[in-house]
């Protein structure tokens, strides 16, 4: 077991505030599908994803929006039971594509490491 992890460094200079909204997925008394979604507040690393998992346009503008995910708390990716998270972080909605667990660090009280994609802008708050 590894005592040193990159938790330590998670802290107000390297994270910024994101909410998660987990969504969970039931069949009603109609047979129909709801979707209930629980908005979770957390801090996380988010970093623009390596150079490898960007797509590129003849112009050289990256358009896919690909990015990483360092936290603390248990992010779930798409199963054949679950939906995938959804984070909102700086205006924007990304869902969850894979997520990996490093629990052997910090004494068993690892991180969980994220890659997400843009999926659609937040409305702006307020009156327009």
């Amino acid at each position: 077991m590894a005592l040193i992890s990159v938790v330590e460094v998670l802290d107000a200079d390297f994270c910024d505030p994101v909410t998660v909204v987990r969504q969970h997925q039931f069949v009603d008394a109609g047979g129909r599908i709801v979707i209930v979604e629980r908005r979770i507040e957390i801090t996380a690393s988010v970093q623009s994803a390596g150079a490898d998992s960007h797509v590129y346009t003849p112009d050289a503008t990256r358009v896919d929006g690909a990015y990483d995910i360092i936290t603390v708390f248990p992010l779930t990716a798409a199963s054949e039971i679950t939906l995938p998270d959804v984070v909102e972080w700086r205006g924007a909605r990304f869902q969850i594509e894979s997520v990996q667990r490093f629990g052997n660090f910090a004494g068993l009280n690892g991180h969980y490491e994220g890659s997400m994609s843009f999926k659609s802008l937040l409305p702006p708050l307020g009156p327009p």
